[in-house]
């Protein structure tokens, strides 16, 4: 499945139709619109690695404009487990992979460039993870499953989409990082490769999901691969760095 993209203010969106009815609005930004150059080209949200920050900052504002966010929150994402709750906008300095908020018209936002963006809701609350492989090895979406039901909901009320990752079509992995999900159960994510084993880490994401209590209905993942769609998306494993990164947003409506 592969979602609803469309061209808002801009900027090229990715939307999932798992949250249908949901008082929330969300999107997976791509790499098109946007007035970004050079390695960057052209929707780049990350002005921390080099690109013009008045480029990333415009090109952030027309996607948030896009999903009627007008306030974003996020953190310095450093491949943890570690869920962060917020309640005001800004680019927090605190280290964490998942952040929830229950505050209406506050995204709640992550950057990705390779590594599984997941988004999360149910009614009052919402959540955004940064899933690379060290996070989807310490639990991270269950991690913001937990947070969330501490912030009252229920695992059957939430809803999860899986957003443009790195794919087992291409994310090859060494023996090292093979053999700890392997010993975590996850074999049948580890897929055989011509030189080393292949991982699939969105799979492995559903299947944590799954096991936190969210209901198989309720998770949708998209089949985009970043390191396949040259055209649509940011690959720090296709190009390596500079290069630049989307932005998966999330946030109850302010009514």
């Amino acid at each position: 499945m592969s979602g609803e993209l469309v061209m808002e203010y801009g900027s090229d969106i990715l939307r999932a139709p798992i949250f249908g009815d949901l008082d929330v609005t969300h999107g997976f930004s791509t790499r098109l619109g946007g007035v970004s150059e050079g390695p960057y080209a052209w929707n780049n949200m990350y002005d921390r690695r080099g690109d013009n920050p008045d480029s990333v900052a415009k090109n952030k504002r027309n996607f948030l404009k896009s999903l009627n966010i007008s306030a974003l929150a996020t953190v310095d994402q450093v491949h943890g487990d570690q869920v962060m709750y917020v309640s005001e906008p800004g680019e927090m300095l605190e280290q964490a992979d998942a952040l929830v908020t229950t505050v209406p018209g506050l995204g709640v936002g992550v950057y990705t460039a390779d590594c599984t963006p997941v988004l999360l809701a149910a009614p009052g609350v919402v959540a955004a993870v940064h899933s690379g492989w060290r996070g989807t090895a310490a639990n991270i979406a269950a991690r913001a499953v937990e947070a969330m039901v501490r912030a009252g909901t229920t695992p059957d009320q939430i809803r999860a989409a899986i957003g443009p990752a790195i794919g087992a079509c291409c994310y090859e992995v060494g023996p090292e990082v093979a053999d700890v999900f392997v010993d975590q159960g996850f074999v049948r994510f580890v897929l055989g490769g011509a030189r080393k084993p292949h991982l699939d880490l969105k799979g492995i994401i559903e299947s944590q999901l799954t096991a936190a209590g969210v209901t198989p209905q309720n998770i949708w993942t998209t089949d985009y691969c970043t390191y396949c769609d040259e055209g649509l998306f940011y690959s720090y494993r296709r190009t390596g760095w500079p290069t630049g990164q989307m932005l998966s947003v999330i946030a109850l409506r302010d009514t």
